[in-house]
């Protein structure tokens, strides 16, 4: 269901949801259904082997071999018995490669995205904004270092105030609707709000954000 990246409509969209449950479930359906054509239905994998292969013959075809040999990802220049026979031997495992994309996270288990005071990341990093540092987006530090007027000579008051508006997590929206949070764990209230009144304020995005601003770093 779309919704307009300033969250403007988000109440039309729910009323919408409410009285097209149907449709609404069709959309939510198919949201599922693309990421299992995508990764997990049998022609996936041949689908992404093909896409990987176009891709490096679009490479080759634009920049390299096709003008100089006719053969296709070409290893005859290639000294085998330099190297390991065998592919297994000389190429990281599939559990190697996910290992390796997935860094610290492939050992944590059922690691939820949201605040909370053990997050594993909170150990990481902190919420102080620094030039060159990545740090945890937080609404109050945000506010704090868009106002400091020390921080202009480096740029970094310029970055915390243009940020700010998009990784506040303080932001909620009062928003219409029969759903009571109790009966669903998608709504997280603001605190100190009464859940009998007409509406529901809700914390628009409690997800963990990391920031970076200036020159990488080596880690």
């Amino acid at each position: 269901i779309p919704i307009n990246s300033d969250m403007s409509n988000v109440e039309e969209q729910i009323r919408w949801a409410e009285s097209n449950p149907d449709e609404a479930q069709r959309i939510a359906q198919r949201s599922t259904l693309f990421i299992y054509d995508l990764l997990f239905h049998p022609d996936a994998l041949l689908d992404e082997q093909l896409i990987l292969k176009g891709i490096v013959e679009r490479y080759e075809n634009n920049f390299g071999h096709s003008t100089v040999a006719t053969a296709v990802h070409p290893v005859s220049h290639i000294t085998f018995d330099m190297h390991p026979e065998h592919r297994k031997d000389r190429f990281p495992s599939v559990e190697e490669r996910v290992k390796y994309y997935m860094g610290k996270w492939f050992r944590k288990h059922n690691v939820s995205m949201t605040r909370g005071n053990e997050h594993p990341l909170l150990e990481q990093f902190n919420a102080t904004p620094q030039k060159n540092i990545p740090f945890i987006a937080a609404g109050e530090a945000l506010e704090e270092c868009a106002n400091r007027k020390d921080n202009l000579l480096v740029g970094l008051s310029q970055f915390c105030k243009e940020a700010l508006p998009y990784f506040d997590e303080r932001l909620v929206h009062d928003i219409k609707g029969t759903n009571l949070p109790e009966r669903d764990s998608s709504y997280k209230l603001a605190q100190n709000m009464d859940e009998e009144k007409w509406y529901h304020r809700i914390i628009v995005d409690d997800s963990i954000k990391i920031l970076h601003t200036g020159d990488s770093t080596s880690d």
